[in-house]
């Protein structure tokens, strides 16, 4: 049985159940009205949220901006005075070949082109040790070091820091301490601390991630191109907008925002 929609987006889309609730709002998963699409809608309280709304208002900016297969995409934002509602993609870490999706934003720092960052964002258990020490930081470098942490979690079932005892986790970041496994491979072993290095300045870089012989060794698909232009999903046909805006007596603005969305 459908839930009963949010006044702002009755008609649009038909709810079907709650995924999760947090301190801020509920994840619900709907239907959109006319095509069926699954989407995940993100619904979260102004009054709740207090001081941390421009997370909020962050995550937004960084889904619009972002556009890669890889990333789950923000389809729709509705804004009323007491809510944000958010329509997002549905909300899966796995995509049908497996392929690993990266979902919410909340917590991102925006840099511009070389600029250095200050904002503390992450989880201890995963941030560079030039983020903990609240030093200015680059954000390619810090994000290298957080990935090399997934890695280690990937390839040997446990984090190299242990979470359990955050009091410490500092000290222990702050001087690379972790053990890697004698059963992973030499080239795995080597990736990981160049990866997991304190000095950011020595750490790889993902053109030389990209290549390294690990992550390259038996890869039988095509190298990805990171600045790769970016090609709409379908061509817009601009006769079909205007005969659509015509026979639904929708407003002009309206079709032109989606067009350029």
């Amino acid at each position: 049985m459908a839930l009963v929609a949010p006044k702002a987006l009755q008609g649009l889309y038909l709810f079907c159940e709650p995924l999760a609730e947090g301190s801020f709002g509920v994840l619900y998963v709907a239907l959109h009205a006319v095509t069926r699409q699954k989407v995940a809608i993100k619904i979260l309280d102004k009054r709740k949220l207090g001081s941390d709304a421009y997370r909020v208002k962050g995550e937004i900016e960084a889904l619009k901006q972002l556009n890669h297969k890889y990333i789950y995409k923000l389809y729709q934002v509705v804004e009323t005075q007491t809510h944000y509602y958010l329509v997002l993609e549905e909300n899966i870490l796995l995509d049908n070949d497996q392929n690993v999706r990266i979902i919410d934003f909340g917590l991102c720092a925006k840099g511009h082109n070389l600029s250095m960052l200050n904002t503390f964002c992450g989880s201890f258990a995963y941030v560079a040790p030039e983020v903990l020490a609240n030093k200015e930081y680059s954000g390619s470098a810090a994000d290298i070091w957080s990935l090399g942490v997934i890695l280690y979690a990937l390839l040997c079932g446990r984090l190299p820091f242990d979470p359990t005892k955050p009091e410490e986790l500092p000290q222990i970041i702050g001087k690379g301490l972790f053990a890697v496994p004698d059963g992973l491979s030499k080239t795995s072993k080597q990736l990981l601390n160049q990866m997991i290095c304190v000095d950011p300045k020595k750490r790889i870089k993902m053109d030389e991630l990209r290549r390294h012989a690990w992550v390259v060794e038996g890869f039988m698909g095509h190298p990805v191109d990171l600045d790769e232009e970016k090609i709409p999903l379908l061509l817009c046909d601009f006769c079909k907008c205007d005969e659509l805006q015509d026979v639904c007596q929708i407003p002009r603005s309206v079709t032109s925002n989606l067009i350029s969305f």
